[in-house]
């Protein structure tokens, strides 16, 4: 099991946090050198291949069963943090009309209050999405139609999915990644959970060059919370490269 962060916008956190948002869609990273319009085959639902049955995109950005922990607007506060998706009838406590709001990206992540286990992934076209599965995207809905205040019962929720998927593009980048162009997406189904108990707190801090070309998991060694070793996502298992007291650690 993996601890991997997701970005949400304000509106979809929200979405969240009503129980209407159960799913998202992720653009499919190609390999280099490769064309994001190829018209290739995918197998097993995890992977898309050319025509010489080699993979053409990066691999998964999660697994079934990962936990995915949301970053999202935020700011501090005296007690901790506030977030900008807030439903509530009043201000939450710390709150002002001048507050500065810090990006989703740079959220840490013990100021994370959304948890999610993934429980489903797979690589399909945008266009093969369904109306229920538009509305588990967060769409704004009833009986498949749309209930905003100013388009009240005018669009399915597809119709609605297409506006929250194009606002999420770049202008540069409508024409390659927009709705038209139909691209590939990583389509991730994911539940509410708790915070996990045992958590990958400290990263290896890498100071010898050769671990990159020897031991290639860089980016996924970890010492847990009651073990003395470094734990190998990769393997597996634990990190053969070099025995924990041979490293220097440092905070994620």
């Amino acid at each position: 099991m993996g601890v991997r962060p997701i970005l949400f916008n304000t509106e979809m956190v929200k979405a969240i946090l009503d129980g209407r948002k159960t799913c998202t869609r992720r653009l499919v990273k190609f390999l280099s050198g490769k064309n994001p319009q190829w018209t290739g085959y995918v197998k097993d639902g995890l992977m898309l291949y050319n025509g010489k049955n080699e993979p053409c995109v990066r691999k998964a950005p999660c697994n079934v069963g990962d936990i995915l922990y949301v970053r999202e607007t935020w700011s501090e506060w005296t007690d901790g943090y506030i977030y900008k998706a807030w439903e509530g009838p009043f201000p939450q406590p710390g709150e002002s009309a001048v507050m500065k709001w810090h990006p989703s990206i740079h959220m840490p992540k013990e100021a994370a209050r959304i948890w999610l286990k993934v429980t489903d992934i797979r690589v399909e076209r945008l266009h093969a999405i369904s109306e229920d599965e538009a509305r588990s995207e967060g769409s704004n809905f009833e009986d498949g139609k749309n209930v905003g205040f100013e388009e009240k019962m005018k669009r399915t929720a597809i119709e609605s999915f297409i506006e929250i998927w194009n606002s999420t593009i770049k202008a540069s980048d409508i024409d390659r990644y927009g709705w038209d162009a139909n691209p590939y997406v990583w389509v991730i189904e994911f539940a509410r959970c708790e915070k996990p108990k045992k958590m990958w707190v400290e990263r290896v801090d890498l100071y010898d060059e050769n671990f990159f070309s020897q031991c290639q998991t860089c980016q996924h060694c970890y010492q847990k919370n009651d073990d003395d070793y470094v734990y190998c996502r990769k393997r597996k298992g634990k990190c053969q490269y070099k025995p924990y007291n041979e490293r220097q650690i440092s905070n994620e």
